[in-house]
């Protein structure tokens, strides 16, 4: 339950004592017109031959070594998710969540598994599925359909199975996958440009989404028929996916929450490491491809396998889509994350379902590893005024995040303010300002209301409502933006050990309250202090 204040109420001596009663132990503009033609180049030795997206036949020996010594987890990861439908043609509507399975998580993994196992069923399989999508036209394109995220998974898929069954194709059937895929281009290419809820900005995944899905489909089959150019759209993507840097914050936080770095977050790896292939040069390596991951890990509760509802949260169980965390690790030779990754594939095989594929693909193992406990137990992450700390990273104990942030996260802010864009896709925040999620003894003692879809309330969260009121643009299924200077920001920050102070100042946020600080001391895991 929420407390109600008056504006009389002296809020600044408001406190409340939580025992706990256990054991100690930069600004880029959106895009507005089409790039430079020769924007992308693709590598010299990629023209004209295929596969060519993520490795090239000279690679596919080392690939099946792979999938028998270091990389064989991923490979049983996709035969246990997808064996069971070699030779199964596809059987949903186009709208049925299947349609990732059959358009690019089992394509992924039937080209793949016939690559390192040499059995052509597999391949006919993912052939089949391809033609079939390539071949019918109730799915796309279509304003509605096209702005959703499924066609660009497709458009994935296609592109490679096109790619790594090139020569297995006859040229009736390349021709039927190309021009569905130039079709689909020439359709989104101007949605990039029409101001719609997703171009305003480029932290959002719908970005990610379409980004990867252009550049895939681009890629497969620029330069491959002289009448189909799409050179325009591999350089759109490859633009796009460049202000990428400029745009993600260096802590490496997604404002849309840990929800959606399971649910999308694989698609701006994806599009990282095919530009990092196919252009021979890998996109600036900023800060936050480097701390991307531990967003994800620090939003794990103590123990590793429960979520903190931050944002829009559906559940609260372990991660998902891990091997997103990959191309990171092996970039950056992470060794704790990589003990991360290994506990996590011992003890969270589920994490790596849908995207395993890429495992295979990205899996660097000579990355050494060191305890992941060796990792401070606390962590800010500034960009979006978020603070977890914990008493310890075993399941035995405690944690909590407090989040005083503004929505978007203050890059995403500050680009609007200084007239970079003139919206911000804010959608999957929630109205949390000084609100405090908690765990311990093994569960969640308080909690977020996760993903609601009809209402967003300040009233569903650990924090104040003044005369009633919640914080601005509350009460719709989608958040949307408000001023920078309304928001709330995170300030006096410290943390050593198992011990966290921070005061959240959300004064800006209400119409009927003067002055709104809340202080939060979370002391050696045993007390929580408001």
């Amino acid at each position: 339950m929420v407390p109600c204040l008056s504006r009389t109420s002296a809020l600044a001596s408001t406190i409340v004592i939580v025992a706990l009663l256990i054991a100690t132990p930069g600004a880029a503009q959106v895009i507005k017109k089409a790039p430079p033609a020769g924007t992308f180049q693709l590598r010299a030795d990629l023209k004209g031959v295929h596969p060519r997206l993520h490795f090239v036949a000279a690679n596919i020996p080392a690939l099946r070594a792979r999938a028998k010594a270091g990389s064989a987890f991923f490979v049983k990861r996709m035969k246990t998710a997808f064996g069971s439908y070699k030779g199964k043609s596809v059987d949903v509507a186009p709208s049925h969540w299947k349609t990732y399975l059959y358009g690019l998580w089992g394509q992924l993994a039937m080209n793949l598994l016939w690559i390192v196992e040499e059995d052509v069923a597999y391949a006919d399989t993912a052939k089949s599925w391809a033609l079939h999508y390539a071949s019918r036209t109730d799915w796309c394109p279509d304003a509605d359909k096209t702005d959703d995220l499924i066609p660009h998974e497709v458009m994935t898929g296609l592109a490679l199975t096109y790619d790594i069954q090139y020569d297995r194709l006859t040229p009736a059937e390349r021709k039927t996958i190309r021009d569905k895929l130039k079709q689909l281009l020439d359709w989104q290419y101007q949605r990039f440009f029409v101001g719609q809820y997703w171009t305003q900005d480029f932290q959002n995944n719908h970005m990610h989404n379409r980004i990867a899905g252009v550049a895939h489909a681009a890629i497969a089959i620029l330069g491959d028929d002289p009448s189909v150019d799409v050179q325009k759209h591999a350089d759109l993507a490859y633009h796009a996916h460049q202000l990428l840097a400029d745009w993600m914050p260096a802590d490496g936080s997604t404002h849309e929450g840990p929800g959606y770095w399971d649910y999308g977050f694989h698609w701006l790896a994806r599009g990282e490491a095919l530009f990092a292939h196919a252009t021979g040069k890998p996109t600036a390596a900023s800060e936050h491809h480097a701390n991307y991951p531990y967003y994800r890990l620090y939003m794990l509760t103590p123990g590793l396998q429960n979520t903190y509802r931050i944002g829009d949260t559906g559940g609260d169980g372990p991660a998902s889509n891990l091997e997103a965390m990959l191309p990171s690790i092996a970039r950056h030779k992470d060794q704790r994350l990589h003990a991360f990754l290994a506990e996590q594939m011992s003890t969270n095989e589920g994490g790596f379902y849908q995207q395993a594929g890429w495992g295979l693909l990205w899996y660097d193992p000579s990355v050494g590893k060191e305890p992941y406990d060796t990792l401070p137990l606390s962590r800010v992450f500034a960009d979006i005024d978020v603070l977890s700390a914990r008493s310890q990273w075993g399941a035995a104990g405690t944690g909590m995040v407090f989040s005083c942030g503004p929505p978007g996260g203050h890059l995403m802010q500050q680009k609007k303010e200084a007239g970079a864009t003139t919206y911000i896709n804010v959608a999957h925040d929630h109205p949390d300002q000084n609100s405090f999620v908690l765990w311990a003894h093994g569960q969640m003692l308080a909690m977020d209301d996760g993903y609601p879809k009809d209402k967003k309330l300040t009233a569903a969260h650990n924090t104040l409502l003044i005369d009633g009121e919640g914080g601005p643009r509350e009460g719709t299924g989608w958040y949307q933006p408000f001023p920078y200077a309304e928001t709330a920001f995170l300030r006096d920050v410290a943390h050593s050990g198992a011990t966290a102070v921070a005061t959240g100042d959300a004064s800006r946020l209400y119409l009927h309250g003067q002055r709104f600080l809340r202080h939060i001391a979370f002391v050696e895991g045993r007390y929580l202090l408001l």
